[in-house]
């Protein structure tokens, strides 16, 4: 059988300003948090404070939103490493989440790829 499709988009800060990518890509933060042990109501509160929102605005962080199918399963986001021992830019990945009805579908593997790719 067939591996499904995985398509993964950048999410710009163009895209901030309620764009169809940042409420996918907020709905899956919420989860990633919920999944991490959050209720759903605290999760919901730091999205509506608008936490990610204000990370998405930073110049150093970058996120990227991953479709499988057409539906929003995943997301990675990466910042700068000011800190880094190497003498090239280096990039952090801050957050790394694929829904688990998604996984074991090459998604985490296609956000990782674009990464290394930027």
């Amino acid at each position: 059988m067939a591996r499904s499709s995985v398509e993964v988009v950048a999410v710009s800060e163009a895209d901030v300003d309620g764009h169809l990518l940042v409420r996918e890509l907020t709905a899956l933060w919420m989860a990633q948090r919920v999944d991490q042990g959050a209720s759903p109501e605290a999760a919901a509160r730091a999205a509506a404070e608008g936490r990610l929102r204000e990370g998405l605005a930073r110049p150093d962080v970058r996120a990227w939103l991953a479709r499988l199918d057409g539906d929003a399963v995943g997301f990675i986001v990466t910042s700068e490493n000011p800190f880094g021992l190497s003498l090239h830019q280096e990039v952090a990945i801050d957050q790394l989440f694929v829904d688990s009805r998604a996984r074991r579908h090459g998604v985490a593997h296609a956000l990782l790829d674009v990464v290394v790719g930027q």
